[in-house]
């Protein structure tokens, strides 16, 4: 028999503790697994009262097979952590072929990214224990994957008039997250170059809301700069895009060293999102 895994979840959100939070809202995203070339689309329904937390939760199978469970989900907010469990199932599809829906622990990581709280994560099997036509059933392993999932959460003109006192303006546009990532380092060195055929892309990036690298234009010679990685907050790294280029999308290829470690990743903004990431350091 196949096997089919959302179920028990304790997520672990990172917060800013001096920040007032709201979880309640709509949340969608992505579940993966290691063992799978596709993911399971997630949405959770989640509503706050104090530190009590209730809801429903629905994963659907990414296979295109249609099958999906929905779940009653409970739990409590501790500061920056929430603990959610599954209750029970009222609705699921899992025919064709009888698949089973597992238990599962989650440890995840949220930032605010302008409009949104954003949700990064790992999640494990808990206990072997599994879902069999609405009934709990054991003896089951489930590989484990990732999580990612957001909501739309304005900030209240309070606090984005707190940021601006301190920030440099920068020119109104969305923005949204790629990825979180974790310093070693305190001081990391950015490189930016373009990810394609050279063909205009100019950009400006900000970090912590002040502008860093002002209307460079791209090219296969990098655009360095260094940044300090605040411990203790996320300091996010903004690519806005001044156009488009010729061949399409303002892409640019990011190198960051970290100490002695050194990615590539791939950033892609326009002219209505820009691109960013979040950076942390403990």
């Amino acid at each position: 028999m196949n096997k089919l895994y959302p179920t028990l979840i304790l997520i672990v959100f990172f917060l800013n503790t001096s920040a007032q939070i709201n979880i309640s809202g709509n949340w969608n995203g992505f579940l993966g697994q290691n063992d799978k070339t596709w993911d399971f689309k997630l949405s959770m329904d989640l509503r706050q009262s104090g530190n009590r937390i209730s809801g429903t939760a629905k994963f659907t199978s990414g296979d295109s097979s249609g099958r999906f469970v929905k779940y009653i989900i409970s739990g409590t907010l501790n500061n920056e952590y929430m603990e959610l469990r599954d209750v029970s199932v009222t609705d699921h599809l899992s025919q064709p072929d009888n698949w089973y829906w597992c238990k599962k622990i989650y440890t995840c990581r949220i930032v605010r990214s302008s409009d949104s709280l954003l949700v990064f994560g790992r999640w494990k099997n808990d206990g072997k224990i599994g879902f069999f036509n609405a009934k709990e059933v054991g003896n089951f392993n489930c590989p484990p994957g990732d999580i990612k999932m957001s909501l739309y959460s304005p900030q209240s003109n309070e606090v984005v008039k707190e940021k601006q006192k301190s920030a440099e303006p920068m020119p109104s546009r969305r923005t949204s997250v790629k990825e979180v990532v974790n310093t070693s380092s305190r001081e990391v060195s950015l490189a930016f170059l373009d990810d394609q055929q050279v063909d205009g892309d100019t950009i400006t990036v900000y970090y912590n809301g002040k502008a860093i690298i002002t209307r460079q234009q791209l090219s296969h010679n990098p655009i360095e700069v260094t940044i300090t990685v605040l411990p203790g907050q996320n300091n996010e790294l903004i690519m806005f895009a001044h156009n488009q280029g010729s061949m399409g999308a303002n892409t640019a290829q990011l190198i960051l060293t970290d100490g002695k470690q050194r990615r590539q990743i791939s950033m892609h903004s326009n002219m209505n999102v820009s691109q960013s990431l979040i950076l942390t350091h403990k």
